[in-house]
């Protein structure tokens, strides 16, 4: 952001974001105005949708949850969270996890049933 000491705010995000697409955007925050600087803070997670608003700050960085909710690059942006939000078109779920990667076996652990050699 242009002033000092202030967070930028989610429209100099969304310009700066290295994906095109339309993306929901939640910053990690303290839950008390100015007390991530202490030992035990407590952090939360705030949904930033204005593009107007300045992005939350957690121990002076930046840290974002960034869900995408359409391939396509358009500007109204607000328009497809609210539509999503209000379950007119399908449903997105930002708190869902990735799912983890399938592992694979490796060929010493297939199920294959092993005779004893000893007597």
């Amino acid at each position: 952001s242009q002033n000092s000491g202030f967070s930028p705010r989610l429209r100099e995000v969304k310009q700066n974001f290295p994906m095109p697409g339309t993306y929901h955007f939640r910053f990690k925050s303290p839950l008390i105005p100015g007390s991530d600087r202490e030992k035990n803070a407590i952090s939360v997670w705030m949904d930033c949708v204005d593009d107007d608003q300045h992005v939350g700050v957690w121990r002076n960085t930046i840290v974002a949850k960034v869900t995408r909710i359409n391939m396509d690059d358009d500007d109204d942006d607000d328009e497809d969270f609210a539509r999503h939000r209000n379950g007119s078109s399908h449903h997105v779920n930002v708190n869902t996890a990735p799912a983890p990667a399938p592992t694979r076996r490796a060929p010493s652990q297939q199920s294959s049933p092993r005779q004893s050699t000893s007597r």
